[in-house]
């Protein structure tokens, strides 16, 4: 689960920046806290031992100033990636005061939030832990994460999931589900067919073995493609 704590004095800017975030994390499981006040967040650090992996915060918070808020942070949760997200240029020379991965202007959020959120998840140890697809049939949007998927295959006009422990049937094609976020942890090596790649065991002859034994065939017209990736993977 990815935690992303979230503090703004003003009720909108909170409940935009809140919108944002979850339009350009769809692809990770997440846990987003919202504050109003920087004191809620440093309450819930120091009493409930509340730990988020990136904090997005205002400078501006009425009596309180969310640079002292970050100097906190960064003491209480060092791991903790800080975002300013604010309304003023000016705080720009003094948010260097506290550890942070950038400084973005809400009158540009929509352009460098995401950026930002992705060089804050740079810092992540392991982001496959977190990362997933996220589906929609009948109506429901669902989560499937990324360590449960065996392989992707086209299946008529209709994406078959393969999972662990579940086979799942979404409307649309494998390449519209595997966004930039959780496109490094898959090849394509058919042209009906994505693997994990970090499901793959071996590599033998044109076919990839996964970890339940299932083999995967991979197609002369994505051979060097994929057994490039694969030979990758083994060197990381």
């Amino acid at each position: 689960m990815l935690k992303i704590a979230i503090c703004d004095d003003n009720p909108e800017h909170l409940h935009y920046t809140a919108s944002l975030i979850q339009k350009e994390l769809s692809s990770f499981r997440l846990e987003l806290e919202t504050f109003s006040a920087g004191s809620r967040l440093i309450k819930l650090v120091e009493e409930d031992n509340y730990t988020p992996d990136i904090a997005v915060l205002d400078i501006d918070l009425g009596p309180e100033n969310g640079i002292d808020l970050a100097k906190r942070m960064n003491s209480l949760v060092p791991t903790c990636r800080i975002i300013f997200l604010t309304g003023f240029a000016d705080y720009a020379p003094a948010s260097y005061e506290a550890r942070h991965v950038w400084f973005v202007l809400k009158s540009s959020a929509d352009q460098y939030l995401g950026p930002a959120l992705r060089r804050a998840l740079d810092g992540l140890d392991d982001p496959s832990a977190v990362l997933g697809i996220t589906a929609r049939t009948g109506g429901k949007s669902f989560f499937i994460p990324l360590g449960e998927i065996l392989y992707l295959e086209r299946y008529a006009r209709k994406a078959r999931i393969v999972c662990k422990n579940a086979v799942h049937l979404i409307p649309g094609s494998p390449a519209a589900l595997i966004n930039a976020h959780v496109a490094p942890f898959f090849i394509r090596c058919h042209q009906g067919y994505w693997v994990n790649i970090r499901q793959v065991t071996g590599l033998e002859r044109d076919e990839f073995i996964l970890v339940n034994g299932t083999r995967i065939p991979i197609s002369r017209s994505f051979r060097d493609a994929a057994r490039s990736r694969f030979f990758e993977q083994l060197q990381s």
